[in-house]
């Protein structure tokens, strides 16, 4: 059986579009399925310490 976080917990979910070199990542973040926020950069540390520290994602999709 899958552990789920309590109902009254926040998902956080962020989806992020790879553009190539030239335009970089665009990422969106989702908090309860309502935008919380965004991101565009051409730095993968920096996307990553966004989605991982800042935002808190549960759930990271990416579309390349």
């Amino acid at each position: 059986m899958a552990a789920y976080p309590p109902a009254s917990d926040p998902i956080t979910t962020v989806g992020i579009d790879v553009g190539g070199r030239s335009k970089g990542f665009h990422a969106l973040a989702l908090r309860d399925g309502a935008y919380a926020s965004q991101l565009s950069s051409r730095d993968v540390d920096e996307l990553s310490h966004w989605c991982c520290s800042e935002i808190g994602a549960s759930v990271i999709a990416i579309d390349a």
